[in-house]
């Protein structure tokens, strides 16, 4: 069923619901009246009056009841179901929504990751490179001015350092919700959502991967194979793809045989990051961005 489809079906309920909840107001308030109403006209004893008086709080209690779970009902949040109900489905990535709903578009959706129990807000990209990616890492850069600077070096950095990388930036656990928003998805769930991976900067070249004999998920050194996405910055004239993942001592690279195509330097005491898509650790980067970062998708 499309969006529209479903908003449609959305704004209907919700005036019938919201119908509902006024009529019942409506008659609760000429209730009221009537009572007041009776009272008056009797001159009813305070005995009597208290009696009517407990009556009359009792009502009003289930009046509140019946309110509230109508005011329930009218609170439809974005998954179709109210803010106190489970979730009929979950996804467990952003390649599973996609399989079900091929015509999902860009966006947060609520997921539960396989092996785990909590859900969690999570940004798919549906349209590049088949879509069904899910962002686990947006990152910019601490002086990308001075880009070979040692000062230099991406933030914030997943938890994926474990005592192996020597770093001394932000490390996140906090998935971003877009890719302007900084932040990582612990790293221990990465191998969760799939093995592939898509690495996106607005300063170097698109690339997506499938692992050989390395994985980045599981951080193993090793051969990958990669694939030109979207240029963004020309290597005179030529098209160069990384094709192994490597270790160094400020963190993972993805190298083209040796020299950096990618390198998440998370340290400011020395070398820098690499965004070279001529694949020579040196700065061919893109230059005069205003808004310098990358982002690495898993599928």
């Amino acid at each position: 069923m499309s969006n529209n489809t479903d908003k449609i079906s959305g704004y209907k309920r919700n005036s019938i619901n919201g119908t509902f909840v006024r009529i019942l107001i409506i008659l609760f308030i000429i209730l009221m009246c009537l009572t007041f109403a009776a009272i008056a006209m009797a001159g009813m004893s305070l005995g009597k009056f208290s009696v009517l008086d407990k009556q009359y709080s009792d009502l009003d209690k289930k009046y509140n009841n019946l309110h509230n779970h109508f005011e329930k009902i009218l609170n439809v949040n974005s998954t179709g179901l109210t803010s106190e109900s489970p979730q009929l489905k979950y996804y467990a990535s952003c390649k599973e929504v996609k399989q079900n709903k091929p015509q999902a578009v860009d966006g947060v959706y609520k997921m539960i990751l396989s092996g785990t129990v909590e859900s969690m807000d999570l940004y798919c990209d549906m349209n590049t490179a088949g879509g069904g990616w899910t962002l686990v890492y947006s990152h910019g850069y601490t002086d990308y001015e001075n880009f070979q600077s040692s000062s230099n070096a991406v933030t914030p950095i997943p938890s994926w350092a474990n005592g192996d990388f020597t770093t001394n930036v932000e490390v996140s656990t906090v998935p971003p919700l877009n890719e302007m928003e900084k932040g990582a998805l612990a790293f221990n769930l990465w191998n969760n959502i799939g093995s592939e991976f898509m690495v996106k900067s607005t300063i170097n070249n698109w690339i997506k991967c499938k692992p050989g004999s390395g994985s980045l998920v599981s951080m193993t050194t090793g051969s990958v194979n990669c694939e030109a996405v979207h240029e963004v910055v020309e290597c005179f004239g030529q098209v160069n793809v990384p094709n192994k993942l490597a270790m160094y001592k400020r963190g993972p690279a993805l190298d083209l045989d040796s020299p950096h195509y990618y390198y998440w330097d998370g340290s400011t005491l020395g070398n820098w990051p690499t965004a070279d898509p001529c694949s020579k650790n040196e700065a061919n980067q893109k230059k005069g961005v205003a808004d310098p970062r990358g982002a690495i998708y898993i599928k």
